[in-house]
């Protein structure tokens, strides 16, 4: 036999008696047996010695040695059984690492899209119930092994003590959450954290107290699962609230693969899980990438930081260690293992110094099970190291790496632009409402508390914390695409519906009833306009009411009031115009195309046009049904202009004829204000619904020409330079934007103000928006509006509308200086105001501030602090923090309330205490049951629907009809009533069914054989087993599917 090559490589796989695993490869002349010597260099001691058959040609084996001890140079010595040396080498023998592996079991349980809400919320119990039962069951296994569960986050976990009660979830805190043996993720749930607002995403932080308040439960780890991008934004805030650490568990996934970046294909679960690379959705979050999967993410200005550990997605997490959540025990299982530790455990300690890992191995909707728990015990028999480990408490894995590798970790900063940031925008007008819903919230909430202050209103805190639940459960990542069909995504969208008009009912009725009484409470001489500013700057702004008007200036934060009989008449000149038209104010001259869009933006104050010569003006729509090969937009419109003394308006309408988009624009001058304003309203943009999803875009172009720009977007908590401040594991082709985004040099600048929409794009419209390094440098912005991967929400096409407003502004020198934000935050957040007869009362007639706070600070929101001690005064921005209510002390906190070690700090995101005492309280409304009549449907609150509502389903003539189930129980049943004519009697004749109660949280009901898009009428109510019958529900009403025409089909 002829030994013509050999290499060793030990690996750190250490079996229970304390051998090591080394890969052996041989080229060999002849097949035979020979002995293998290994030899301590510098001593020369024979460390072990093996017989090794060895095969003709290329071969590897893989044998177990006696473990090093420490470094060393060992001699390999192959030998014939005669004595002869057939070959030597020498190699360095690193002692081998004691990997710990911290395996992350659970359930991905998404609140809707996989499952209705109401199945995934009875699932979380049916999860946790049988979890408990596993980790009862393995608790006479070793330590290691024993069966350990997490929950992703607080959602997943209240739904428990909602169904079953307080006292078996506190059961369940004490035996097995205190015990290490089950654990909650610290954040809500896996949410598109782009789309909070400023205050929703300081409220978001809340869940990791409330975890801690009113169940004992201490968790740091937000476990985010599914979602591929976070928002920059959101590392400041969030660890301000206590998190210290995320886990980072994406999908790939998204319905169109990358034409840049192909699959690995011999990876497993390759459409999902980023290790592969490919798919839709750009997230390198892979073993072989340069960027670490261990880092401290930090903070764009101050310094905070999360520690923030991906796992691939979170059904494969373990693919590269060879196994996945499908896995289970066998022979081959163990050996496909062990090949694939040998293998990545030697990259990894050449990349890392550390010697534990994190990941998560759990399916979509899986209940707890034994069989990647009996597959680890069996390793764990074999194996000393690697030792695998289940994950109880998520914290555990980061206190260790922490406590023993905290200098060694990286650090990144940057943007997550997630491929899943186009889910929101495949549902483009709840978007809007969405964002709109966010600010009035917030508003509503501030001038609440100020009512309570001064006027003894009872400050409604349920109402306000349910709403800003509506909004975090709508924002979770089932408020998006997927490629799921038939009942449970129909009804997954009529309850984002609902959680929307429910968040947008209370923040039209609480600001109502807070400005109503503090109207009540101004002496009033006149009848007169209350005008009452949501922002703490100082505006003028022009008013209209019954076709009068005034240019006034409101205080910050408080109101203003005018004498009906101060408003002036509008003298007003309107004509039509057979050609596009050119007008101009002391500010602007604007020049119109013949498609509508506006060719010309030039700035009369600094002397610059604002946009490049170009067939896409500004505020033109585009559109495009092939994905992105080819561009529509309108072609001839019709203009009317207005014009008053101090405005111009200029009254578009066209139409674009692929798309099927009526488009109806306004874009007015007003002396008061440096800008253009823009509002656009589209109706029946019926190409939006068709038969061959993933292909439609729209567009409205802004294509500034500011030379040698840089490019700055808004987020929501900070400011990002578009395709630079990443962390380089997304897209760059895209980035959020909330309320602005601006090319700016050191001359001049220009900004988009958007306040319906979140994406934008420069330089140009980017066909594949996986894309990375290739954006161009442009100045040009395109607001990406819409996508059509959705449809389900819509009942047709003719029901497919948008209403977006835009705002163009310009600027010398830096857009700090100019005041940009301060003219975004006042664009997006409109006065409010109200008509009041004369009355006397005790707040000043001339108006008055409430609040004040530093010039470059924003007041986001005023809210009664959670624990009744005082008022909580949100701000955002930079340098001092200071908040003037009255000249009643202050003292900073946590931006979750509680008290702040570092006063001396001065975040973006801001939070004062000030000591007002304890507002008035309105009292909490109870679920109400009633044993002897059947309470009104929606008389219990589970977070879920409430009043009945429809939604069209996937047939011709088909609704699902879902409603809050009745607490009482003594329930027999519910009947349900019918018509086509709105008003109508419930009737014999228009009785629908007897509807059973189920195990779900609702009542629900399928109306099947139903006429083609046609509007029909309901009404429901319960009934008890005395055959008493509760009141009838509210009338609600919905559409049968509108037929999709050839055209789009």
């Amino acid at each position: 036999m002829k030994i013509k090559s050999f290499s060793a490589e030990p690996v750190s796989l250490i079996t229970k008696d304390g051998r090591q695993l080394v890969i052996l490869n041989f080229k060999a002349e002849g097949t035979g047996h020979i002995d293998l010597k290994v030899y301590e260099e510098k001593s020369g001691e024979l460390i072990d010695c093996q017989d090794v058959a060895v095969a003709s040609g290329k071969y590897r084996k893989d044998i177990l040695l006696t473990r090093a001890k420490e470094d060393m140079t060992v001699r390999w010595a192959i030998c014939s059984k005669s004595g002869e040396e057939l070959f030597t080498t020498v190699s360095f023998w690193k002692k081998p690492r004691e990997w710990t592996f911290y395996v992350m079991l659970s359930s991905h349980v998404d609140i809707g899209l996989h499952e209705p809400q109401y199945f995934q919320r009875d699932l979380c119990l049916k999860t946790l119930d049988t979890a408990t039962a596993l980790c009862d069951e393995t608790s006479d296994r070793p330590d290691e092994t024993n069966y350990r569960y997490v929950a992703e986050g607080r959602w997943f976990w209240e739904n428990y003590p909602m169904e079953k009660g307080s006292e078996k979830a506190e059961s369940i805190v004490e035996n097995y959450i205190k015990k290490g043996k089950i654990g909650v993720g610290a954040g809500l749930a896996g949410n598109h954290t782009n789309v909070y607002g400023l205050e929703e995403m300081c409220r978001s932080t809340y869940s990791r107290r409330k975890l801690k308040d009113k169940w004992d439960i201490e968790s740091k780890t937000f476990c985010i699962a599914d979602v591929n991008g976070l928002s920059w934004a959101m590392v400041e805030p969030y660890a301000d609230a206590g998190y210290e650490n995320i886990v980072f568990c994406p999908n790939n996934w998204n319905p169109i693969t990358s034409s840049i970046w192909h699959f690995d294909l011999t990876k497993e679960g390759r459409y999902l899980s980023p290790n592969a690379g490919g798919a839709g959705a750009r997230c390198d979050v892979r073993y072989d990438s340069d960027i670490p999967m261990l880092y401290w993410w930090e903070s764009p200005s101050n310094g905070k930081r999360l520690l923030f550990w991906a796992s691939t997605q979170y059904g494969f997490g373990g693919e590269e260690f060879g196994f996945t959540y499908q896995s289970q025990y066998t022979i081959e299982a163990l050996y496909k293992m062990k090949k694939k530790f040998a293998n990545r455990l030697t990259d990894m300690e050449e990349r890392y110094p550390y010697d534990l890992w994190m990941l998560a191995s759990y399916g979509d909707n899986e209940l707890p099970n034994k069989r990647q728990l009996d597959l680890f015990t069996e390793w764990n028999k074999i194996w000393e190291y690697p030792k695998i480990r289940t994950i109880g408490n998520p914290d555990e894995p980061f206190n260790e790496v922490k406590k023993r590798f905290a200098d060694c970790i990286p650090t990144i900063k940057g943007e997550m632009t997630g491929g899943w940031y186009q889910h929101p925008v495949a549902a483009p007008q709840l978007l809007a409402d969405k964002l709109e819903i966010d600010r009035r919230l917030a508003n509503a909430e501030t001038f609440a508390s100020f009512a309570a202050l001064h006027c003894d209103h009872p400050y409604p805190a349920q109402n306000f914390s349910r709403a800003w639940e509506y909004l975090f459960y709508n924002d979770e990542h089932s408020y998006g695409t997927s490629g799921y069909q038939g009942r449970r995504v129909y009804e997954t969208w009529l309850q984002h519906r609902d959680w929307l008009e429910r968040a947008a009912e209370t923040a039209t009725k609480e600001t109502d009833l807070a400005i109503n009484t503090i109207v009540d409470n101004i002496e009033l001489k006149n009848d007169s306009l209350v005008v009452f500013n949501p922002t703490a700057r100082q505006r003028t702004e022009r008013i209209l009411h019954d076709n009068k008007s005034a240019e006034i200036t409101i205080p910050p934060c408080g109101y203003k009031t005018v004498p009906l009989g101060s408003l002036t008449d509008i003298e007003a000149e309107e004509y039509a115009c057979a050609e596009p038209p050119t007008v101009e104010n002391s500010h602007y001259k604007i020049k119109f195309a013949e498609n509508g869009s506006m060719i010309s933006v030039y700035d009369k104050v600094i002397g610059k046009e604002l946009l490049k010569n170009t067939d896409k003006g500004a505020n033109c729509f585009i559109f495009t049904e092939d994905n992105h090969k080819s561009f529509v937009t309108p072609k001839k419109a019709e203009f009317t202009v207005r014009k008053t003394p101090r405005t111009v308006t200029v009254t578009v309408k066209t139409e674009e004829e692929r798309s099927g988009a009526a488009i109806i624009s306004t874009v007015t001058l007003d002396e008061l204000h440096h800008r253009v304003e823009i509002d656009n309203d589209l109706t029946h943009i019926r190409a939006m619904i068709n038969k061959r999803r993933y292909y439609r875009y729209i567009y409205f172009s802004f294509p500034f020409d500011v030379p040698n720009a840089k490019r700055i977007c808004n987020l929501n908590g900070c400011e990002a330079e578009y395709a630079k401040d990443l962390t380089g594991h997304c897209t760059d082709t895209y980035m959020s934007a909330h309320e602005w985004a601006l090319s700016e040099n050191e001359d001049f600048g220009a900004a988009l103000i958007q306040r319906d929409s979140l994406l934008v794009e420069y330089s140009e419209i980017h066909p594949d928006k996986t894309d990375y390094g290739a954006v161009g440098d442009g100045s040009e912005i395109f607001s990406y509006v819409s996508n059509d991967w959705l449809q389900m929400h819509e009942t047709g096409g003719s029901h497919v509308y948008l209403h977006l407003r835009y705002a163009i502004t310009s600027w010398n020198g830096s857009y700090e200086k100019y005041g940009l934000r301060e003219m975004a935050e006042k664009f997006v957040n409109p006065v409010i105001s109200t008509v009041s007869k004369a009355h006397g009362g005790k707040l000043p007639e001339d108006g008055r501030s409430f609040i004040s706070v530093e010039d470059n600070r924003r007041l986001l929101c005023v809210k009664r602090a959670e624990d009744g001690d005082g008022v909580i005064a949100r701000l955002y921005g930079e340098g001092e923090i200071s908040a003037d209510l009255d000249g009643l002390p202050t003292e900073k906190c946590t931006i979750d309330e509680r008290p702040c070690e570092n006063t001396e700090d001065k975040p973006r995101f801001a939070t004062l205490r000030i000591k007002a005492g304890s507002l008035p309280r309105k009292e909490d409304t109870p679920d109400l049951i009633d044993e002897n009549k059947p309470a009104p449907i929606g008389s219990v609150w589970t977070g879920l629907v409430a009043k009945p509502k429809a939604i069209r389903g996937e047939r011709d003539g088909h609704l699902y009809i879902l409603w809050a189930r009745n607490g009482e129980k003594n329930l027999s049943h519910y009947e349900l009533y019918r018509s086509k004519v709105s008003g109508f009697t419930p009737s014999e004749e228009n009785f629908v069914a007897k509807i059973e109660p189920e195990e779900y949280c609702v009542g629900r009901y399928v109306d099947d054989g139903l006429e083609i898009h046609t509007e029909y009428f309901y009404r429901v109510r319960a009934v008890n087993r005395n055959g008493v019958c509760g009141d009838f529900s509210d009338e609600f009403s919905a559409f049968t599917k509108e037929p999709i025409p050839d055209e789009y089909a």
